[in-house]
């Protein structure tokens, strides 16, 4: 029986007093179960296929690096609970990703619990991207204006001042919290004279990329495997066919502390 058809059961049970009293859970019990909860993590890997747990569950930590051990427990099907000693980890878990396996995506969540039915209203639906915004003109080049563009893209949480400290140069840097569950946005088109005049588009590329479609732009499968895809397309050239591209993968990936002096955080 899998999720679905579990929610629905569950949804059409119809409780009485013969189901048996409701209990108060003993408040010792709460104060067990909070540290486990608290610096955990649940993750879900965007794949149209199942993934080898065992293989992840060795290789996580290596792809992490945290500074003491943490557990990875299984949950279902690409679910996963991580818990963690050092809260530091953490958080620094948290704010150096996107991260992938084997080139599918990894979202995370912070639980507010980890029972069947927590889990189950999880969305992973939010994941931080560092999005690099070109062809801005030099008007946009501000501090104010790539706030403005970075709410527009998703959740804005960070921007990079760049070295100057005033947002110049080749492109603007924004960390952004985007929904992994629509499709990947290509380009911003701004309004700068308010009269629809003058339209500029601006390129979106995002640091990290794990794989997305070039038919549809959703993360977690490519163009070949789309259930949207025609399959006459099948094959062809991407450039000459589909929307997305591979340019919507940034070129270049700078560290997360090489960029720590210049982050403005949201």
């Amino acid at each position: 029986m899998d999720v679905e058809e579990v929610t629905k059961l569950f949804a059409s049970l119809s409780l009485t007093d013969k189901d048996g009293p409701v209990v108060k859970l003993d408040t010792h019990m709460e104060e067990i179960q909070e540290p486990k909860v608290a610096p955990s993590l649940v993750g879900k890997i965007f794949a149209n296929e199942l993934i080898n747990r065992y293989v992840f569950k060795r290789n996580i930590p290596k792809i992490w690096r945290t500074t003491q051990e943490f557990e990875v427990e299984w949950i279902r099907e690409n679910i996963f609970a991580f818990h963690f000693t050092n809260q530091m980890d953490r958080k620094r878990v948290i704010a150096r990703g996107p991260w992938s396996f084997d080139n599918f995506l990894l979202a995370l969540e912070e639980p507010k619990g980890l029972s069947d039915s927590d889990i189950a209203k999880m969305q992973f639906n939010c994941v931080e991207f560092w999005i690099q915004i070109h062809k801005a003109p030099l008007m946009c080049m501000n501090k104010q204006t790539v706030i403005f563009l970075g709410k527009q893209i998703g959740v804005l949480k960070a921007i990079d001042l760049g070295e100057s400290g005033h947002c110049w140069g080749e492109y603007l840097q924004v960390r952004v919290g985007i929904d992994a569950n629509k499709p990947l946005r290509r380009v911003l088109r701004v309004d700068l004279g308010g009269s629809e005049k003058e339209v500029v588009v601006m390129l979106l590329r995002y640091e990290r990329l794990p794989k997305y479609c070039f038919h549809c732009g959703m993360l977690g499968h490519e163009h070949i495997e789309c259930p949207e895809e025609d399959s006459i397309n099948r094959g062809k050239d991407y450039n000459d066919t589909y929307k997305f591209g591979s340019w919507l993968r940034a070129s270049s990936i700078p560290k997360w502390k090489e960029k720590a002096s210049t982050v403005m955080l949201i």
